[in-house]
C-alpha cells in the first residue's frame, strides 16, 4: 500500500473518531433524557390523578363560587389538551425509535 492509500485510509479513520466521540456525547444526552423522560411521566401521571381521582370538578366549582378559580388547572382543556399532546409526542417518540431500529437491523 502507497503512501497516499494509508493516509486516504488514516483520514477516514479519523472522521470515523470523531463520529464516535460525538455517539458518546449522544449516548449520554440519551441516557439524561430517559430520565428526565421517566420524570416528564410522572408528573403527567400526577396531573392526571389530580384531575380523574380527586373530585378536581368539585373543588373547581367550589373555587369558582369563591371567585378564586384563576388557575390553569381549573381549565379542564387546558388539562386534557396537555394530556393529549403528551401523548401524541410519546407516540411520535415511538414510531421515529422503531423506525430507526428497523433502519438498523435491516440495512443492507
Amino acid at each position: 500500500m502507497n503512501a497516499e492509500e494509508l493516509l486516504k485510509i488514516s483520514q477516514e479513520f479519523a472522521a470515523a473518531d470523531q463520529k464516535m466521540l460525538q455517539a458518546e456525547r449522544d449516548l449520554e444526552k440519551l441516557q439524561m433524557f430517559m430520565e428526565e423522560f421517566q420524570q416528564m411521566s410522572e408528573n403527567l401521571n400526577q396531573l392526571a390523578d389530580f384531575y380523574y381521582n380527586q373530585n378536581w370538578l368539585e373543588k373547581k366549582e367550589a373555587l369558582e363560587k369563591a371567585g378564586m378559580a384563576s388557575f390553569g388547572s381549573a381549565s379542564q382543556d387546558g388539562i386534557w389538551n396537555l394530556h393529549v399532546e403528551f401523548r401524541a409526542e410519546k407516540v411520535n417518540l415511538l414510531k421515529q425509535i422503531t423506525d430507526d431500529i428497523h433502519k438498523d437491523t435491516f440495512k443492507s
